[in-house]
């Protein structure tokens, strides 16, 4: 094994946190790639040799590179790496929302981007080719190190990752797992995800039992295997880890403008609310007939719509098209440079 050696920097954005760097500093090959950003955060579950936190918002790389060609106004292309712990692999299939806060800041403080600049920063996601126009409040005066208010703005967001808005095809559907049946939304604003009620998964137990969380990937593996993504519901953990991503709405807690949710990624509950999930869920909310219309009923869907989790809340928007798709979708985040230096990995 080769010992690589980059400049890294360590980010935090939004809720999220991870290593930052050019993709000229990783091989080309994917595999070679893949193998080099597993040693570099770590992929086991105890991450100690190396930059990761343990946790799938502290398991995160970010690679970018200046456009090539500049197309489409396009001044940054980036993409987000989801490192599986316990499983050294890496899930490049969607994005981050929180992380993706941190590429135009690391453009501005790395001088990819002139501080003189007036305008949006816009990005390509490499993984999904959608666009993302970001706006850095106060441009001019920031200082690396000081948390950047960043907004981002997906454009054109519905189908992202599986090419359609509604990969089944309805807004609302009827799962059998285990010989119970759930109703779910499964809807691909951003990164696909898939909407269960909370009170039809858990009933009166906790998310604190492994067994609830057992089924809930169960559940997931299922939809994997209908959407083609995975060749089996055992598999999907290792096929397809975040396709879809799971997000429990608490129907008794939410109401016409604010939703509560538990959001589960790579087989584990996280605390905070995913920006990806707040703008699915505020797209979700235009959808007549999906679970989220249903548990924020009498919505002025002209509103922002509030996502609170149990250690966070955000605020999202989401433009309807005429014709009844989603013209865009966005948020509003911080991100900060922590640290840089050389790894070696």
């Amino acid at each position: 094994m080769n010992i690589l050696c980059a400049k890294v920097i360590l980010m935090r954005g939004g809720t999220s946190r991870g290593p930052v760097l050019l993709a000229e500093s990783l091989p080309a090959e994917d595999s070679a790639r893949d193998a080099a950003v597993v040693r570099l955060v770590g992929g086991g579950v105890v991450q100690t040799d190396a930059l990761g936190g343990g946790t799938p918002t502290t398991s995160k790389v970010v690679v970018l590179r200046p456009a090539p060609d500049n197309p489409a106004g396009v001044m940054i292309e980036y993409a987000v790496g989801n490192i599986v712990c316990g499983q050294n692999s890496v899930d490049w299939s969607g994005t981050c929302g929180n992380m993706t806060a941190s590429v135009p800041v690391y453009a501005l403080e790395e001088g990819m981007i002139p501080a003189s600049w007036d305008g949006p920063i816009r990005l390509r996601n490499l993984s999904t080719g959608g666009l993302v126009e970001t706006e850095i409040a106060d441009m001019q005066s920031h200082e690396r190190g000081q948390p950047a208010t960043v907004k981002t703005r997906y454009l054109e967001p519905e189908g992202a990752v599986l090419g359609r808005l509604l990969p089944t095809g309805s807004e609302r559907d009827h799962m059998v797992v285990d010989g119970h049946t759930y109703q779910s939304s499964l809807v691909d604003v951003t990164h696909p995800y898939l909407f269960l009620l909370y009170d039809e998964v858990i009933g009166n137990d906790s998310l604190d039992d492994p067994e609830k969380v057992a089924l809930i990937e169960r559940i997931r593996g299922e939809c994997s295997v209908a959407l083609g993504v995975a060749t089996s519901p055992a598999s999907a953990n290792t096929e397809a880890p975040a396709c879809p991503r799971v997000v429990l709405l608490h129907r008794k807690e939410s109401h016409a403008q604010q939703v509560r949710i538990s959001a589960v990624s790579m087989g584990r509950v996280i605390q905070t609310v995913p920006v990806t999930a707040a703008m699915c869920l505020a797209a979700a909310r235009l959808l007549p007939a999906s679970l989220v219309a249903e548990v924020c009923a009498d919505a002025d869907r002209a509103k922002a719509l509030t996502v609170v989790s149990s250690g966070t809340k955000m605020t999202a928007f989401a433009q309807p098209k005429p014709d009844g798709g989603i013209a865009s979708a966005e948020v509003e985040r911080t991100a900060r440079t922590i640290m840089q230096g050389t790894v070696w990995f």
